[in-house]
């Protein structure tokens, strides 16, 4: 109310808006933010998550590139980029394999500076799944397991990929957890019938 362009007021509202699950209200909030301070780094990274949740990873990308810029040590904002990237290569197949390459790069560079960082293990994971290595696949996903043994996402990854290795009674072990954490998950559910049938 007193000083209605006040950067990080601006940023405040964008993230309680963000949490109430409004990404219209805090995308222009984040918006408002980096016009009323361009170097503000953490508006930035802001709203390059939120055009990410809004399924805009190109312009995802250039708000967390804008925002590194700025501060190259914001782990958030470097995954967040790497998700972007992830995002990119599956909208364009014909450039996935440079994105996926460049979204690599940005994630070992955060588990540089954070090798306890569950999200980037799992996010490498992905990568690796998706590229056929299963073995590294399933280190990945069971490291992200061991940092945030609550995260179903995680379980559900360790499920597949150890169904990829026909390690098929510890797969449906990952999946069972998966669903004492996530009941009802459909994705779950499914690789569950998965280990069993393969077990």
């Amino acid at each position: 109310e007193f000083k209605p362009d006040l950067p990080e007021g601006l940023n405040g509202l964008g993230v309680v808006a963000r949490t109430r699950g409004d990404l219209a209200r805090a995308r222009g909030c984040f918006e408002r933010a980096v016009r009323a301070a361009p170097a503000f780094a953490e508006g930035h990274a802001n709203l390059g998550e939120t055009l990410l949740a809004l399924d805009r990873p190109g312009a995802a990308e250039a708000e967390l590139r804008a925002a590194l810029a700025i501060d190259p040590d914001l782990a958030d904002a470097r995954q967040n980029l790497a998700r972007a990237l992830v995002a990119r290569g599956l909208a364009d197949p014909a450039r996935r394999r440079d994105a996926w390459a460049r979204a690599r790069r940005e994630l070992l560079h955060v588990l540089e500076s954070d090798p306890a960082r569950a999200a980037a293990h799992h996010d490498l994971a992905f990568l690796e799944y998706a590229d056929g290595r299963w073995e590294a696949a399933e280190r990945g996903y069971r490291r992200a397991v061991e940092l945030a043994p609550r995260s179903h996402e995680a379980q559900h990854g360790l499920c597949v990929s150890l169904v990829r290795l026909g390690r098929c009674a510890e797969a449906a072990r990952a999946c069972e957890r998966c669903l004492e954490l996530a009941p009802g998950a459909a994705a779950c559910e499914k690789s569950l019938r998965g280990a069993r049938s393969c077990e």
